[in-house]
């Protein structure tokens, strides 16, 4: 037979047991809820959770690196020949001289 001690024992032990598994079900909700915030609801089709939006937001920083690009090359052509203009502007000035 148990003793007085040895049930007390036990009756702690199952509570503390009984704690740990609210604990590991609010755990459990609580990851169940962050996956849904990052892949998006699987019965919500218009949910595509912030993964998704990730993905959108990184090609269209991609496209709009490319735009920059291409406007930093006409820069640089436009420049070239506004030098090449002012070169040509200061010669003839020099050889009038």
């Amino acid at each position: 037979m148990m003793s007085n001690q040895e049930n007390s024992r036990l009756d702690i032990m199952a509570d503390e047991l009984e704690s740990i598994k609210g604990n590991m079900a609010e755990m459990k909700a609580m990851l169940k809820d962050v996956y849904t915030l990052l892949a998006g609801n699987p019965i919500d089709k218009d949910s595509n959770g912030l993964i998704s939006e990730f993905k959108e937001v990184k090609k269209q920083l991609s496209d709009v690196k490319a735009e920059l690009k291409k406007y930093k090359s006409y820069f640089y052509a436009l420049v070239t020949l506004v030098g090449l203009g002012a070169l040509k502007v200061i010669t003839e000035f020099i050889i009038k001289k």
